[in-house]
């Protein structure tokens, strides 16, 4: 998917929230009339969720870990389009290949990613390292969201990896 313009970053950003929406009123549903280990199976392995971007039925649990994976790529390339306006940029979103965001001329590349902590499972270092195998990108960014690292900890690793931008989101 190629976006040139916030208002089209917008649209999508509304679209993954009103999937979340019906999402949470199909997992209420669910909580109220089962007993506690159907619903918990019906959530994790029944299609009673809605994918974030296209509305096609998914597990909760899918649907869960995507949707905010999915809101720190609109996020972040909102946050580009507002530093380089005169470029379109291409989303790979879910399960492409590619950076999550590339400038269609491939100078700006970013990697994006929501979780509990930024360290767990190394992913912030992959992401590094991935984003240094891009010779041709200028200007390198990390976009993520995650409760529990401080900022102190997050600014300690970005001074090591000073040729990428890294971007906290703060809330959505």
């Amino acid at each position: 998917m190629i976006v040139s313009k916030r208002v089209e970053v917008q649209e999508l950003i509304h679209i993954v929230k009103a999937n979340i929406e019906k999402s949470k009123d199909a997992v209420e549903e669910v909580l109220k009339k089962k007993n506690s280990l159907d619903a918990l199976a019906i959530l994790k392995f029944d299609k009673i969720a809605y994918d974030p971007l296209d509305g096609k039925p998914k597990n909760f649990i899918e649907v869960m870990n995507q949707a905010y994976s999915d809101l720190v790529v609109l996020y972040a390339v909102e946050n580009l389009l507002e530093k380089y306006p005169d470029k379109q940029f291409e989303l790979h979103m879910g399960a492409l290949n590619g950076p999550d965001v590339e400038s269609i001329d491939g100078s700006v590349i970013a990697e994006c990613f929501a979780t509990v902590t930024a360290f767990n499972n190394r992913k912030l270092q992959k992401d590094c390292e991935k984003l240094k195998e891009y010779d041709a990108a200028i200007d390198r960014y990390i976009f993520f969201y995650s409760r529990e690292d401080t900022e102190e900890k997050i600014e300690s690793y970005a001074q090591k990896n000073r040729e990428i931008t890294f971007v906290r989101i703060k809330g959505f």
